[in-house]
């Protein structure tokens, strides 16, 4: 019996198991690419966390915990980073950021050194002009801007004052105080505010490129409060400062 001869049943089953033979042999193909893939990228994932390691330890002379990659910052035609999260091995507290790119490996290690010094000052300092109601947060960039593209610290992180004395502008220095009121403040409390955020202004690294932000905590759908530089605090009429409270949203995330 010829090909042709065969029963239409026949035929079908042939013509199906071609059809799923290839369906199969495409699947393995796409499975075997994207396994190609993502081992490729685990490897790469793996020499990211070896060089920002290795790169951390020659730096400060000390051993640090580097946590798994992530890459951020790519898409079509653009070259993206690795991002991870490190600390040194003796102390989990001084958490930072090190990231890693074609052009190299940089880290915030002597910015979060310096946060740590500047929060354990200030928390005394904060408590006595705000009280024990509030929240703050202080964060020191000493890498990875244009700003602080001239700051080159290695071995030994120094002291807050020195780095400040040799650095100055180039170092970012953001503090937020964050009142537990979710609410319009009365022209009355914004004065009270602005008169803390003035006693607390002498306590501030005058000689950093210091910014306060003051609102309200961080829950429900808005904040309300003023962001201005350490520089204006102190030049700046009280009224016209008080005229910078503002509200605005909370992006949800």
């Amino acid at each position: 019996m010829s090909k042709n001869d065969q029963p239409r049943p026949t035929m079908l089953k042939m013509t199906l198991r071609r059809i799923l033979h290839t369906i199969i042999v495409l699947i393995v193909v796409i499975a075997v690419v994207i396994g190609g893939f993502y081992i490729k990228f685990q490897l790469e994932v793996s020499s990211a966390q070896t060089s920002m390691k290795e790169y951390l330890h020659n730096k400060y002379n000390q051993e640090f915990i580097v946590e798994k990659p992530e890459y951020n910052g790519g898409g079509f035609a653009v070259e993206g980073h690795f991002d991870a999260v490190a600390y040194p091995k003796d102390d989990k507290t001084i958490r930072f950021t090190v990231m890693s790119s074609s052009s190299g490996v940089s880290d915030g290690y002597a910015g979060a050194v310096w946060t740590g010094e500047e929060r354990r000052r200030l928390q005394p300092v904060i408590n006595k002009v705000f009280g024990n109601g509030v929240q703050y947060e202080i964060d020191i960039r000493s890498s990875m801007s244009i700003q602080t593209r001239n700051i080159n610290i290695s071995g030994k992180v120094p002291l807050f004052n020195d780095a400040v004395d040799k650095y100055g502008k180039q170092i970012p220095y953001s503090l937020t105080v964050s009142e537990l009121s979710n609410r319009n403040l009365s022209t009355k409390e914004k004065i009270a505010a602005v008169d803390k955020l003035l006693i607390l202004a002498d306590k501030l690294p005058a000689k950093t490129d210091a910014v306060i932000t003051y609102k309200s905590a961080d829950y429900g759908r808005e904040k309300y409060g003023l962001i201005i530089s350490l520089e204006k605090l102190k030049t700046l009429r009280k009224d016209d400062i008080v005229n910078m409270f503002k509200k605005w949203e909370v992006v949800a995330t």
